[in-house]
């Protein structure tokens, strides 16, 4: 169990260093375990990546519950604080989640009750959103998604203080409206 636990968090570590497609070479010399010990834990990579998302979505899960209070801006501050958090947190991850989806279709069921997880949370703090057209519903779940944060972040180059404002005003003018 410390082998097969030890090639897991060499998994993790290599995607934290932003190789998100490591190779079984790899995770074995991140790990100090001989190939063959990689392959008698986890006999194709896909396992060691589902296994990955599983214990990833687990840790998210036991993440503490915020529960939605006060004015619309102040719901809007509470969430995208969380959100950003938790986006933070687990960006090296979710990255290598998305880059091997179109191979691995337990992970895109995975990544799917994640996302369905963060749109019920968005419903929950935002009853303003019941019976509005689905085109405003979609634009928040846009909003508040992982590849929003990601763009932001990564492609915009973007710090994380001006990322959270970004995301707060969108919300705040889509909101506004409803």
């Amino acid at each position: 169990i410390r082998s097969r636990q030890a090639i897991i968090e060499a998994a993790f570590t290599l995607y934290e260093s932003g190789n998100l497609v490591p190779t079984a070479q790899q995770v074995a010399d991140q790990s100090g375990l001989g190939i063959r010990t990689v392959f008698r834990h986890f006999s194709e990579m896909e396992k060691l990546y589902v296994e990955g998302d599983e214990i990833l979505y687990k840790r998210y899960s036991e993440l503490p519950v915020i529960h939605p209070d006060g004015s619309l801006q102040s719901r809007i501050d509470q969430l995208v604080t969380e959100r950003a958090a938790n986006c933070e947190m687990f960006a090296p991850y979710i990255r290598a989640t998305l880059v091997q989806l179109w191979r691995y279709d337990l992970l895109r069921k995975n990544y799917q009750k994640l996302c369905d997880k963060f749109r019920k949370q968005a419903l929950r703090f935002f009853p303003e959103m019941e019976n509005q057209p689905a085109d405003l519903v979609e634009a928040v779940d846009l909003a508040l998604s992982f590849e929003s944060w990601n763009h932001l972040r990564m492609h915009r180059g973007m710090s994380r203080k001006a990322t959270i404002k970004t995301i707060k005003t969108t919300l705040t003018s889509l909101l506004k409206s409803a």
